[in-house]
C-alpha cells in the first residue's frame, strides 16, 4: 500500500498496512472522493495530534518498547514474525 504526502516535501510512502481513515483519528480535515482521500493538517491541529498520540502511547503501555526493539533490529517484517514476537496478538485488539 502506498500514500502520497506532499507539502514541504512530497513523495508517496510505500510500507505498512493502515485503514483509510487513519489520518482522521488525529483530528485531519478530509475530503472524500471515490478511492481517494484527501487530509489537510496545519498548526491548528497541533494539539489533537499529540493529545492522540499521547492515547497511543498510554495504551501501548510496555508494549511501546517492545515494538521499538521489533523494528530497530529489521527493515520489514512478516506476519509470522509479529506473532512469535508476542507483537501481533495483541495489536489486534
Amino acid at each position: 500500500m502506498g500514500r502520497y504526502y506532499n507539502g514541504d516535501i512530497e513523495g508517496k510512502f510505500w510500507f505498512g498496512v493502515q485503514p483509510s481513515n487513519s489520518a482522521s483519528r488525529f483530528s485531519a480535515d478530509a475530503e472524500c472522493e471515490p478511492s481517494y482521500i484527501e487530509y489537510y493538517f496545519d498548526e491548528d491541529h497541533m494539539q489533537e495530534v499529540k493529545d492522540e498520540l499521547k492515547r497511543i502511547e498510554d495504551a501501548l503501555g510496555d508494549n511501546l518498547q517492545k515494538i521499538e526493539c521489533f523494528f530497530a533490529e529489521r527493515n520489514g517484517y512478516a506476519d509470522s514474525e509479529l506473532t512469535e514476537a508476542g507483537i501481533k496478538d495483541w495489536m489486534l485488539r
